[in-house]
């Protein structure tokens, strides 16, 4: 239940939730995220951002990565701003595949760049792929989710595999594939965070009604726990509690009993002793 590693302001953060048809979804079609940005709402910034495993090639052989592809703004939602180089420019988000920059998180550049000083505008192997370096993570820094897979590397969104072209999945609005975050500006409410998202959603029903119709979303605090599953992870967490809890009974009372049981053996054998004569010399 601890606050989110490396994530700063953390009750200024709205974690927002798609209901699509009357069921929660982990993510937003991109173009209803780009709605929601540009409108009048009380959030200082956005982001919309998703995962995947990639490769990233070493000397030795390709080894397994967590790669964030996020919107430039996605560090300062966090408040997670780089602690070495810098994060992305407004420029970097767009014009797919035209940015290739990464910023490490600080144990990636430990464990797999060996922490090297000189590591800002070095190059890195990505998918087969060259990406220039240009930050390092803060070092608790893991990623929005916690209790999900550590993100190793963070990209621009439009430097995802599927983000060229025509058929692109940020393009259709049909189709969700990022997951969204805001930050507050300083003195705006969650209720008004809510209400200004709500009344987007419902301009966009009336604008796009074969795609928008039935599409809402739920405004809720930033957390460790998803916003989607958080009440049953909360009842999972108690529940381990409880189990916890019942398990250290059971062993405090059969610590108890032996205990017990040995202090009346004890005074038996001491009755013993006092009850038999004492042998004169």
């Amino acid at each position: 239940l601890a606050p989110v590693p490396g994530v700063t302001g953390q009750d200024r953060i709205v974690d927002m939730i798609p209901v699509i048809e009357g069921h929660e979804y982990w993510q937003w079609a991109y173009p209803d995220f780009e709605s929601v940005r540009q409108a009048n709402t009380p959030f200082e910034s956005l982001t919309a951002w998703t995962e995947r495993d990639a490769t990233f090639g070493t000397e030795e052989g390709g080894r397994r990565a967590r790669v964030a592809f996020a919107t430039s703004e996605y560090f300062q939602v966090l408040g997670a701003l780089p602690t070495i180089g810098r994060g992305f420019l407004d420029s970097e988000d767009g014009g797919p595949g035209q940015h290739p920059v990464v910023v490490v998180s600080h144990d990636f550049w430990q464990d797999q760049l060996s922490g090297r000083s000189d590591l800002l505008g070095q190059a890195l192997s990505l998918d087969g792929y060259s990406y220039t370096v240009i930050g390092v993570a803060p070092e608790e820094f893991i990623g929005a989710r916690a209790n999900r897979n550590s993100v190793d590397m963070w990209v621009p969104l439009f430097q995802h595999p599927d983000a060229g072209g025509d058929e692109s999945v940020f393009r259709n609005r049909e189709l969700v594939s990022v997951q969204v975050l805001g930050r507050l500006r300083p003195g705006a409410t969650l209720a008004e965070a809510r209400a200004a998202v709500q009344t987007v959603f419902a301009n966009l029903a009336t604008e796009y009604p074969e795609t928008n119709e039935d599409r809402r979303v739920k405004a809720v605090s930033f957390g460790r726990f998803p916003a989607q599953n958080r009440i049953l992870d909360l009842v999972a967490v108690v529940g381990i509690c409880g189990l916890t809890a019942a398990l250290l009974l059971v062993i405090c009372g059969n610590l108890a009993g032996m205990a017990l049981a040995r202090t009346a053996a004890r005074d038996h054998d001491i009755g013993v002793r006092l009850a038999s004569p004492v042998s004169s010399s």
